[in-house]
């Protein structure tokens, strides 16, 4: 991720510097887990340049429904029914 741009652009767009932060965080959190969520892209900013965060919006997506499946009691294809 581009660190100091990204923190610029969250300055600029009025965000508290705890939010800014916080953001900041979950970003580079998810930028290390890429990998573990199936993304071929090195880095943040190769996968939005490539294609809008589109692969890592739906690996994250399903492991959302995945978690929410399992804290119901269902597993697999059964969260998805």
């Amino acid at each position: 991720m581009r660190r100091d741009e990204f923190k610029a652009w969250l300055e600029m767009s009025g965000r508290a510097p705890s939010a800014t932060r916080i953001r900041i965080s979950y970003v580079s959190a998810i930028e290390r887990r890429m990998q573990a969520l199936g993304s071929p892209f090195a880095d943040i900013d190769a996968a939005y340049e490539t294609d809008k965060l589109e692969q890592l919006r739906s690996a994250l997506a399903d492991l959302t429904k995945e978690l929410s499946g399992r804290r119901h009691g269902l597993s697999g294809l059964d969260a998805e029914l």
